[in-house]
């Protein structure tokens, strides 16, 4: 069984965004199709497929955006699920803003602390400021970015190597 393919085409719509998306949609499916999917995994999919279908005449554009985007989320979430499949890069945007969510702030409410305890000391200068604000940037912002993108990238370097990702980079 093959994965079936969207009913409309990019040729039909205006907005440059579901242009766009909808050819990085079709390089999903066809990046797909090369797989050895299970036949329960294809028919899943291809009901998504067919409710994307039914609605992609009656809807406007913006909606059927809203509502391909929503169809390619449900896919990849299968596909991560079921199969550990994910596209390039996912693991590496998925723990860049895990980190930056979880460590961003918590440093810099630590680094706020700690900073109040060194100023009573007497770092009252301009040059000891800068260098306590702009260390304070460095702790809180750059540290779990890079910490966020070096899990990320070896986690996407092993699905790689396992045969697990995807050739295809969604953005």
């Amino acid at each position: 069984m093959e994965i079936k393919n969207i009913q409309r085409n990019r040729k039909h719509f205006t907005n440059k965004k579901l242009k766009e998306f909808l050819y990085q949609f079709q390089q999903l499916l066809i990046e797909l199709n090369k797989k050895d999917l299970p036949e329960n995994t294809k028919e899943t999919i291809n009901k998504h497929l067919e409710k994307l279908n039914s609605k992609a005449v009656t809807i406007p554009e913006k909606k059927y955006l809203k509502v391909l985007r929503n169809c390619q989320k449900e896919i990849l979430l299968l596909l991560e699920e079921n199969h550990k499949l994910v596209p390039r890069n996912h693991y590496k945007e998925k723990f860049l803003f895990l980190f930056m969510a979880i460590f961003s702030l918590p440093l810099s409410l630590l680094w706020g602390k700690f900073f109040n305890k060194i100023a009573v000391f007497g770092l009252e200068s301009i040059f000891g400021f800068l260098t306590a604000v702009i260390i304070g940037i460095t702790l809180t912002v750059g540290l779990p970015i890079i910490s966020g993108l070096i899990i990320g990238m070896n986690k996407d370097r092993k699905a790689s190597k396992v045969g697990r990702q995807l050739e295809i980079e969604l953005g």
